[in-house]
């Protein structure tokens, strides 16, 4: 028995040795420490670190406060009194991972980069705020995202899909009056020549004092580019003072290197003269007739002018003083 009580005696002794007891707290350490006054327990050791409990589960029935190390998550658990919570792991480059849903408020520092490569679905954002200096570097946004998946867009060029990936653009219209068609059905969209009409405004009367000269049809013209080639059709109604004053309907314009057209215009209610030309203001003769209500005239053809300039459309009354009148309503077209 006394051997018993001498060495109790010896283990006090030489816990009272490494662990100083104060009514502040208890200190450990492998020499003799003073534990802050504010700690009810301080660990020291310059070699050696404090291995906490750990488990591979939520523990049972456990009090407010209660920790350990879960072996299965590798992360720390904490009960908060109703609720089991983990603290984030970090790794190298002070990564950070919430592994919670709900509201959370993070403080970036002012370099860095955030990377949240986890979040695949956002289904409502209310706001993102507004920045107002800097520069936001994003990702292209695919389609499938509501974006284009395009990085840069065509000044001036129409977006189109094509079906399987990034929205294209076609490339600016290269002159005035072009329109967007596509050479095949279900092919891409491209700029091309349109189709530009014009409507008479007003009548255009010839009732020349001299029989067979010619005039514009004022507002009846378009204008050329040379070394391009153009398509136009002209259909004027027209009335005469009589039925026998006759009319001619020519072209007039810039040089060309080609040129083709043909002009067809009433004689009677049912018959046309039809005149093949390839020169501007002819056939040099009115014919001798027309329907007095209800004549028209059509003048159709190919032009490539050598110069640039203007094509306007002309006629003429076969009798003196005895008028020809072009009706508001005739149409112009070129393409």
């Amino acid at each position: 028995m006394n051997t018993v009580k001498s060495v109790l005696r010896m283990l006090s002794s030489a816990m009272l040795l490494t662990v100083p007891l104060f009514g502040q707290g208890v200190g450990i350490s492998e020499s003799p420490i003073i534990p802050h006054t504010s700690a009810i327990l301080e660990l020291q050791s310059t070699d050696r670190g404090f291995l906490w409990p750990r488990n591979s589960a939520v523990l049972a029935t456990p009090v407010q406060g209660l920790s350990f190390y879960n072996t299965a998550s590798n992360r720390f658990n904490l009960y908060t009194g109703s609720t089991w919570l983990e603290v984030p792991a970090a790794t190298a480059g002070n990564s950070l991972m919430f592994t919670t849903t709900g509201a959370t408020t993070l403080t970036l520092p002012t370099s860095g980069t955030l990377v949240n490569s986890d979040v695949t679905t956002l289904s409502s954002l209310s706001s993102i705020g507004t920045i107002t200096t800097g520069t936001w570097n994003a990702a292209t946004i695919a389609v499938n995202r509501g974006g284009t998946g395009a990085t840069t867009l065509t000044s001036n060029g129409v977006l189109y899909g094509n079906g399987t990936g990034t929205v294209q653009a076609t490339t600016a219209s290269t002159a005035a009056g072009q329109v967007m068609q596509t050479s095949t059905a279900g092919g891409a969209p491209a700029w091309a020549k349109g189709v530009t009409i014009v409507t008479l405004g007003a009548d255009v009367v010839n009732n020349n004092a001299t029989a067979n000269t010619l005039q514009d049809v004022t507002g009846f013209s378009f204008n050329v580019t040379a070394g391009t080639t153009y398509n136009f059709r002209a259909q004027i109604l027209y009335s005469s003072a009589v039925t026998t004053t006759g009319s001619r309907w020519t072209i007039n314009g810039p040089a060309t290197t080609f040129l083709a057209y043909r002009s067809v215009y009433t004689l009677t209610a049912t018959t046309v003269t039809t005149n093949n030309l390839s020169a501007y203001n002819v056939p040099v003769a009115s014919n001798a007739s027309t329907n007095p209500t209800s004549g028209v005239a059509v003048i159709e053809g190919v032009i490539r002018p050598s110069a640039s300039g203007t094509v306007i459309v002309r006629f003429a009354s076969e009798i003196a003083s005895s008028a020809i009148t072009a009706r508001a309503g005739s149409t112009l077209m070129w393409w």
